[in-house]
Formats: structure tokens, sequence, C-alpha cells
């Protein structure tokens, strides 16, 4: 299997069940076993064994390895990657979901949220966590819950895409809420928004999944939604 070509973002989107039969754990890491272990409910660890199971397996088909031969190295603020390989790649899930986004030698970010997902006090939220350009457009959306996991997927992608996570805020960056997804401005400059690519993919009508890519490259996916394992 090959890299995925120039200005291509590939995305893999698999149904976790809560309970597994039979997963391969020895193709996770100590690491990755110890942070397994961290959960306190049963689901949850067997949904994040077989979220970085899935990982390994689709980054071994690229790389041509063994995935249990797959080392992860971690950015300044933990984004991982894989050192002396060009392929990029990023991890979402959301409840019995994981979405995975890989690309070639550009940074991409994805998440995923289910808008079947009941969230308490959702327009404090977007007050509190949207810029005042976003929550605007949140309130004047005619569907808000839409509206909403279409913001906060789309922020959460740009800043797992810069690898920043958290460390940067997140009212330094605006997104729309259009259909049509995209970054209008970074620490208030259109230009720096420009050197970015926004995707979105809904499947089943419910799962909102949102693509960043650093790139200006034209934005092409191929997703798929198959059970795991």
């Amino acid at each position: 299997m090959s890299l995925p070509e120039d200005g291509v973002v590939e995305i893999s989107i698999y149904e976790i069940p809560s309970i597994l039969s039979a997963h391969p754990i020895e193709l996770l890491s100590e690491e990755e076993r110890h942070r397994a272990d961290r959960f306190r409910f049963e689901s949850d660890r067997c949904r994040f064994i077989a979220s970085h199971i899935a990982l390994r397996l689709k980054l071994a088909e690229y790389l041509d390895i063994n995935p249990k031969e797959i080392t992860f190295h971690y950015g300044p603020y933990g984004k991982p990657y894989i050192h002396s390989s060009t392929l990029r790649f990023n991890l979402s899930h959301s409840a019995a979901i994981v979405a995975m986004a890989f690309a070639n030698s550009v940074e991409v970010g994805i998440d995923a949220e289910s808008l079947l997902r009941k969230v308490s006090d959702r327009d404090a939220l977007a007050r509190r966590f949207f810029t005042s350009e976003e929550y605007a457009s949140y309130l004047e959306a005619t569907d808000h819950t839409l509206a909403f996991f279409r913001i906060w997927t789309r922020k959460e992608a740009f800043i797992k895409c810069t690898g920043e996570g958290l460390h940067r805020t997140l009212s330094s960056f605006i997104v729309n809420v259009d259909p049509q997804p995209r970054l209008l401005s970074v620490d208030g400059s259109a230009s720096k928004a420009r050197r970015f690519t926004m995707h979105e993919v809904i499947v089943q009508n419910h799962l909102v999944s949102s693509i960043a890519m650093s790139s200006q490259a034209k934005f092409r996916t191929n997703f798929r939604l198959q059970p795991f394992m």
C-alpha cells in the first residue's frame, strides 16, 4: 500500500464495539497498555485498545512493516509521529466510532463527534469557547446542534493539525460554520489561515468529522466505514 498522494488526505472510519471478545493487545507498546489500564470503565478501555490497534494496523499497511515494530515519537506538545517517515496521521474517537486521517509530508488533524451526543449547557460552552464571530454564526444557524459540532470539530481539527492542542488558545483563530469548512483567520491573519485546508465528512447523517491539513493542495478524501477487525 503506497503513501497517500500529495494533497490527498485518506480517512478510515471504524465502528468499535464496547466489548472485544479477542484483540491482539500484544500489538500495543508497553506505554499504550499502561494508558489503557488507567480507564475506569471496561468499555472505554476496550475502545482505546481497539482504536490504537486499528491505527497501528493502518500505519503498518502504509509503511509495509509489522505493526508491533512501529515506534511513536512525540512533538513538543505530544503529537505522535514516526521518525524518518513522511507519513503524517491523526486519530479521533467518539463513543463507538474511531476516525483516522493520513497524509504524506503535510500535517493533518481530524476530529469526529456524533450529533446524537447529549451536551449539557451547549449554549454556555459555545459562549465560553467560541470566538464572538463563531458564537454569532452559531446563534444564527437554523440547526444549532449541527452548527455547534461543526465549529467544535473544526477548531479541534486545527489545533490537532498544528500539534499545539490546547497550548493554542481557542480564541486565536476563527472557523466558519458553512457546509464548506474554512479557517477564516489565525492570530488575526487571513493569509495565515489560507495556508491550511479544511474538509468535512458526515457519515450516516449523524457523525460529523472535520479534517484540517497544512497545505494549499487540492483536497480529496477517501474514506470508508467498516466494523473493527
